[in-house]
């Protein structure tokens, strides 16, 4: 079924498609010159970023070929524009939401940039500094991916994104991810999956999540989930 999803969503396609692989606009600090985003002569784009505001210049990032590779081998200056929770934000909305109006570019690359850069090591750990009770936070905010419309255009794109992301997370540390689970209403993140079930990134992430003894397990109402997910597969 998730194969005749992405059938009918053909003309949305990853950013990858294109033969790039994937490893599975506040608190933007203006710059004193280009040259803070550099540290070798190769990269050229920060010469395109002189003048450009914060948000400007945080979107032309995104859009260049290099910028992953430049976060991924630690380029300082990349890393230190990234690894903050207002840029973890926006990265996670790029993740967790359709972004309209966008040239088709842009709205296939961001999203894979975002992708990249939040399963990182380094940008994981940014974002668990951001404590559970935080409703506006990255995590909270990209669980809220399983509330929107399973059937837009970028569903089965997104979902991919949502999940690595999710399930890095997870990994990271159970018991941060159990607490934002919790003070996110567990029934409704359950009540979210069932939506999602013809995805099988997203349902290989909730049996992830129910599947893997610790903290998780002990917060999702595990004993309501049978009833309704008999109740959607004899539906579909």
């Amino acid at each position: 079924e998730e194969e005749g999803a992405a059938d009918h969503h053909a003309g949305w396609k990853t950013f990858g498609d294109d033969g790039e692989t994937s490893a599975n606009s506040a608190d933007l600090d203006e710059p004193s010159s280009p040259e803070v985003f550099l540290d070798g002569p190769i990269w050229d784009l920060p010469q395109q970023l002189h003048g450009l505001c914060p948000a400007e210049r945080f979107e032309l990032l995104l859009d260049d070929p290099e910028v992953t590779h430049e976060f991924r081998t630690c380029n300082p200056k990349v890393q230190e524009l990234f690894l903050n929770r207002g840029v973890a934000l926006e990265l996670v909305l790029y993740v967790a939401s359709e972004r309209p109006g966008l040239p088709e570019d842009a709205l296939r690359r961001r999203p894979f940039v975002a992708a990249e850069v939040l399963s990182s090591e380094q940008m994981l750990e940014t974002m668990l500094q951001v404590h559970p009770s935080d409703s506006s936070g990255p995590e909270a905010t990209l669980w809220r991916f399983l509330e929107s419309d399973s059937t837009r255009e970028a569903a089965p794109v997104l979902a991919g994104y949502f999940s690595a992301v999710a399930a890095s997370l997870f990994l990271r540390n159970q018991e941060h991810t159990a607490e934002t689970l919790r003070l996110q209403d567990p029934a409704s993140i359950l009540n979210g999956f069932l939506r999602w079930l013809e995805m099988r990134c997203c349902v290989e992430l909730l049996a992830l999540l129910i599947c893997t003894d610790g903290p998780v397990q002990r917060v999702l109402p595990l004993e309501d989930l049978v009833a309704p997910l008999v109740d959607v597969l004899r539906s579909r």
